[in-house]
């Protein structure tokens, strides 16, 4: 978790975790067994009124060591639609961290409609037009951005 930290804080060039700047990281479902299952894990939470939380249901978040570990699990559909394959692979943690400024941007393209060739992105599009016989008015709504991480060295996995 340390090393996690201080990766991410030389990259940001400021100190994350703690409140101002936290840190949470989305396991895959072998890394979190293994967490949950670690001795390092279970020795902090032992006589602690949170154990219950590992002791149980499992499936819980849980802060340790200045992170906060969530289990992610990806849903069977969204599986489906990448060849059954997880968003976060099974044996990986990926780490965020929030409330940095700048570190997340996101840039607006134009509609692909003819008056919005050479025009500056809007956040979204919403356009009517008259149905044939008067009889109605169809509507098209549409967005167009793209997100991207403005310091990439402040992405950090882990594999178990």
């Amino acid at each position: 978790a340390m090393q996690v930290m201080d990766t991410m804080s030389d990259a940001l060039n400021i100190e994350v975790g703690g409140d101002a700047y936290p840190i949470t990281a989305l396991c895959g479902s072998v890394f979190w067994e293994k967490l949950i299952g670690h001795s390092a894990v279970k020795d902090t939470y032992k006589n602690w009124e949170a154990a219950a939380a590992l002791r149980g249901d499992g499936r819980k978040p849980f802060e340790f060591g200045g992170i906060r570990w969530v289990r992610y699990r990806t849903t069977a559909k969204v599986k489906a639609a990448k060849n059954n394959s997880p968003l976060i692979p099974d044996n990986t943690a990926r780490f965020v961290v929030a409330g940095v400024p700048e570190l997340y941007n996101t840039y607006f393209a134009p509609a692909d409609y003819n008056e919005t060739v050479n025009t500056l992105g809007e956040p979204i599009y919403a356009k009517v037009w008259p149905a044939p016989n008067d009889k109605g008015f169809p509507m098209e709504v549409q967005r167009n951005c793209l997100s991207i991480c403005t310091r990439p060295a402040a992405l950090i996995r882990a594999t178990a």
